[in-house]
């Protein structure tokens, strides 16, 4: 098959997916074409798809900002696309770029248009009508919506609307490989081994909400400094609220107890990590949820997408009941307090678990995806002309 990925906002989890599956693509024989917007673009998603013989690497314009400038935008996608026919499967990728992709997919009407949305804008708390009316809408455009979990699958249904024969749900994966052990990462962050260690790993912008995160990382360290316990947290990551959150580490008197670290290559510092943080307001399947579970790092996260998944309560880690820092902080808890037994039982528990979300099985899944919806759209295509000679045969007979 002749695969093309779009995708705009690269330098996250979604750009590690469009990275994997072209690898696991092209290994299985597939022609594999990624087209990617270079504002977005991070040295190592580049440096990555760079390497893999014989993968097509495409650069072209698109904005992250809703404008005018998409309409010139998806012209240009549309010459990409049409200098490369041709083409079996246009999957799009996160929001902006699965709505250009959907966009000029019309213009290929034999090729499969799939959009996986890696969290629909919708999902957050200020996703208004509006951008539920355009994703029903764009939904129409392609022949597939991939869910990275179950929430987001549920999301798309009951409160966008979408056709559920459009919707299947193909969990996130990661490469098993590749990972540093805990002291390697320790060392890398300048922690002690006997240090408890929290971490956090993402972008530090409102979606993430990194400072829920303070806060409760602040109840706990409060809590747990009484008992003669001192937590340690490092914030992995940088963004538009970097600036915010120092400042808040400052008035909340925490300096020496959390480090921002900026960005680093997430698998080279997991390890180190006695729990991984998750504060975001919304998502579809974190891949840091996969690499921590990669790493036998157990999870405390608010409820969303992909916590259910990646999160067996009291195996796992543990999900908090709710958004506010303090239910973040009691989950939180509930990971302090296990004893050295229990927090061995939970290790070999998270290490079975995470085979459940090897890249090569879903890999393979996304593939046979391509298949099944392919051949339904081969099928309906074959009625429509039927019924098109039919109409046409009738009308030749009243008009005779």
């Amino acid at each position: 098959m002749h695969i093309c990925h779009i995708i705009e906002a690269a330098g996250g989890g979604s750009g590690q997916v469009v990275v994997d599956l072209a690898r696991e693509g092209l290994a299985v024989g597939d022609d594999i074409t990624v087209i990617y917007a270079a504002n977005r673009a991070t040295p190592s998603f580049l440096g990555a798809l760079s390497s893999m013989p014989g993968l097509k690497l495409v650069e072209t314009s698109m904005r992250r900002e809703v404008g005018v400038h998409d309409f010139t935008d998806a012209w240009r996608l549309y010459r990409r696309l049409h200098q490369m026919r041709p083409l079996d499967v246009i999957h799009g990728h996160s929001s902006k770029a699965g709505a250009l992709a959907r966009i000029s997919g019309l213009f290929f009407p034999k090729a499969l248009k799939v959009y996986t949305p890696h969290a629909f804008v919708t999902m957050s708390p200020e996703g208004g009508r509006f951008y539920g009316f355009i994703e029903k809408i764009l939904s129409r455009c392609c022949d597939a919506i991939i869910a990275v979990s179950e929430f987001e699958k549920e999301h798309a249904l009951k409160h966008i609307g979408i056709d559920k024969a459009k919707v299947a749900v193909v969990l996130n994966g990661v490469k098993s490989d590749g990972f540093s052990g805990r002291l390697v990462a320790r060392r890398e962050l300048g922690y002690q081994d006997n240090e408890f260690v929290l971490g956090y790993v993402g972008r530090l912008w409102p979606q993430k909400n990194p400072l829920r995160l303070i806060e409760a990382f602040a109840h706990a360290h409060f809590l747990t400094q009484r008992q003669g316990l001192d937590l340690r947290l490092a914030i992995v990551g940088d963004g538009p609220l970097r600036a915010v959150i120092e400042k808040t580490i400052i008035e909340r008197g925490l300096t020496g107890s959390v480090r921002c670290f900026g960005d680093k290559n997430s698998r080279d510092i997991i390890a180190g990590f006695d729990g991984l943080l998750c504060s975001s307001d919304y998502e579809g399947f974190p891949i840091v949820f996969l690499e921590a579970l990669a790493s036998a790092v157990p999870i405390v996260t608010t409820p969303v997408g992909g916590a259910r998944e990646a999160v067996v309560e009291g195996q796992t880690g543990f999900i908090a009941d709710g958004f506010s820092a303090a239910s973040l902080a009691l989950a939180l808890l509930k990971l302090i307090v296990l004893d050295p037994k229990e927090r061995m039982l939970m290790t070999e528990q998270i290490r079975e678990h995470a085979q459940l979300f090897r890249i090569e099985a879903i890999a393979a899944q996304t593939r046979i995806l391509y298949q099944r919806f392919a051949a339904g759209k081969e099928k309906r295509n074959k009625k429509q002309l039927i019924l098109e000679s039919d109409i046409k045969g009738d009308r030749f007979d009243v008009a005779s």
